[in-house]
């Protein structure tokens, strides 16, 4: 499996006894010259995701963070393709949040729409190890997850990574605009102390692993 928590899980869920399933971390080779980011302008503010438009990425819950949001300046991007984008969008019309919120369709270039961000954020009730948070903190670009499957061992967690609720749209919003008030948010991360604190990622770590 690869992330620890989703092996406990699915050791609880066989029955079998604890360190049976073994993990292997996908390979994510950190790359410097990849960080790309625009420069932050905080009149107006761009949150972005990438995801399947399928329920276990919890979309609908994310509508409803930013339905709470309410404020001028912060827009939400979101790319991919799903049998849930009519869905969606009309629920964005119902809530009346459509002018805040564009959906893409799929890119082949992640690291030219992470570069066009300001935030990263991730809903998801069920996730293994989600490359584009690696994606993400490699173009040293802040984050807002959930706390579901493998995602606290792919994130350096109050730096370039701040949780919130699953399940409370209020108390996520709340979270979300008292922690962006703070301009060290959007300070570019050391990269170096990114790339040491998820240095298990590196081909080298995993193939060590898998030998």
């Amino acid at each position: 499996c690869n992330s620890q928590n989703n092996s406990k899980d699915y050791e609880k869920w066989l029955k079998i006894k604890r360190k049976t399933i073994k993990t292997t971390y996908n390979i994510f080779d950190f790359d410097k010259s990849q960080v790309l980011r625009k420069k932050f302008n905080n009149k107006k503010i761009i949150f972005g995701i990438i995801a399947r438009l399928a329920p276990e990425k919890n979309l609908f819950y994310l509508l409803k963070i930013f339905k709470e949001i309410k404020s001028k300046n912060i827009y939400l991007k979101i790319l991919g393709k799903g049998y849930l984008l009519n869905r969606l969008k009309k629920y964005t019309h119902k809530v009346k949040i459509n002018d805040k919120v564009s959906f893409l369709s799929e890119t082949n270039n992640v690291k030219n729409f992470i570069s066009k961000l300001d935030v990263f954020i991730l809903t998801s009730y069920m996730e293994g190890i989600p490359n584009v948070l690696l994606e993400a903190q490699n173009q040293s670009l802040p984050i807002f997850s959930t706390r579901v499957g493998g995602i606290d061992e792919c994130v350096v967690e109050n730096y370039t990574c701040t949780f919130i609720s699953k399940n409370s749209p209020k108390l996520a919003s709340k979270k979300i605009l008292n922690t962006i008030k703070d301009k060290k948010f959007f300070e570019k991360k050391d990269f170096d102390k990114i790339k040491f604190k998820l240095n298990k990622f590196q081909s080298k770590n995993v193939l060590k692993t898998i030998e």
